[in-house]
């Protein structure tokens, strides 16, 4: 008897989403433009008509093609960026921190904290933004409220300290203690 999908029931999880994701469409976009300046064959006020510029750029190609010699270049790479007002479907600027991750050093904070014996969601939330303002940005501007970066959410907490309980059960210091 082969199975249907209809054998089984499986609940239709929802996750409330800020934002369907990162970038939906957005039409803005980043301009880059890598730019060869070669020296020699500079065009100058008095080489800028049309036939000078030609010989110039023949000269540059036959030099090139020979492959006699080295021809000296610079090159930079010019870029622009779209302004605020082009971006569209997704959050900017404050809004923008609330899909980051959480940094490491907040994480390795709840992992301390979980050895030292909190556990508590509340509780964490009260050592972290203690842990920001004291330690990361004593003498630097607080970042924002909204920054999940520096200060998660309850839900990113939680899942953390149970990682951190999970990694100290499964610690092997005391190993040896257990034959």
């Amino acid at each position: 008897m082969a199975l249907q999908c209809s054998d089984h029931s499986y609940p239709n999880k929802t996750r409330r989403l800020v934002q369907p994701t990162k970038k939906v469409n957005c039409p803005a976009q980043m301009t880059l433009r890598q730019i060869v300046y070669f020296p020699e064959f500079k065009i100058t006020a008095d080489t800028r008509t049309c036939s000078k510029r030609d010989q110039t750029s023949k000269s540059l190609r036959k030099r090139l093609e020979e492959g006699s010699g080295t021809v000296e270049f610079d090159h930079c790479i010019k870029y622009e960026f779209p302004s605020p007002d082009n971006h569209q479907n997704h959050l900017g600027g404050e809004g923008a921190g609330i899909r980051q991750p959480v940094d490491e050093r907040i994480i390795w904070q709840i992992h301390f904290l979980v050895r030292e014996g909190v556990s508590r969601c509340s509780e964490m939330m009260r050592h972290i933004e203690i842990y920001v303002k004291n330690e990361l940005f004593r003498d630097d501007e607080m970042p924002s409220i909204l920054d999940r970066r520096f200060y998660p959410t309850r839900k990113d907490i939680q899942s953390h300290i149970y990682r951190a309980k999970i990694q100290c059960r499964l610690s092997k210091l005391d190993q040896h203690n257990l034959h």
